[in-house]
């Protein structure tokens, strides 16, 4: 057990005993080649802590980046190092948007009209830049849980309350996170998520 946790100090007592049980109970630990496995085990759980030494040094590097853009996307819930990164690697220089519903059309959120006669329906448009699309989609995910963002989630619930399907209330949501998402990296100025009022009885 002692072995578990010096080569990954989040294994859980309970847990690290599960495992050592399920190994004498396979006879996994009385092979004519313990050794050699052992020493495999140890030579991958090296190089494991290796790459995540060097993810945690990339996610510095890319910090750093970020905060020369002057973009302060990270300071909305849910967008982390990559994802900040991600928009704005697919974005560049927002100035070169005129208004936000340049960038909606970008990520393939705005949606095409098609009209026939009296009718007319809308349709998501698939001819946008698809991994800023799945980038809005990603941060919508997580801005939909009530505990991340109340305000969203309100609006996202309201969407289907009006007769839309889930994934019709997502584009709406992810539409209005391209606002946002516009507006901070317009004025450079940090997200302020806004208080839902709740109603009195």
């Amino acid at each position: 057990m002692e072995d578990l946790k010096k080569f990954n100090k989040s294994v859980p007592k309970k847990k690290a005993k599960e495992i050592l049980e399920a190994v004498d109970s396979n006879g996994w630990n009385k092979t004519d080649y313990q050794k050699e496995q052992n020493e495999s085990v140890i030579s991958f759980i090296n190089s494991l802590e290796h790459i995540e030494s060097q993810i945690v040094d990339l996610d510095k590097t890319l910090d750093s980046l970020i905060e020369v853009t002057g973009y302060p996307l990270k300071n909305i819930n849910g967008i982390d190092t990559v994802l900040a990164a991600t928009f704005i690697a697919n974005i560049g220089d927002v100035t070169r948007f005129p208004k936000a519903n340049k960038l909606a059309k970008l990520a393939g959120i705005a949606p095409l009209e098609h009209s026939s006669g009296e009718s007319q329906r809308n349709y998501s448009n698939k001819l946008g830049n698809r991994e800023l699309n799945k980038a809005f989609y990603s941060l919508a995910l997580t801005q939909i849980r009530k505990n991340m963002n109340p305000i969203m989630y309100e609006y996202y619930k309201s969407n289907i309350k009006e007769g839309r399907n889930k994934k019709q209330a997502m584009v709406y949501v992810e539409r209005r996170l391209v606002n946002i998402a516009f507006s901070i990296m317009e004025n450079k100025t940090p997200y302020r998520q806004p208080v839902l009022e709740i109603e009195s009885a």
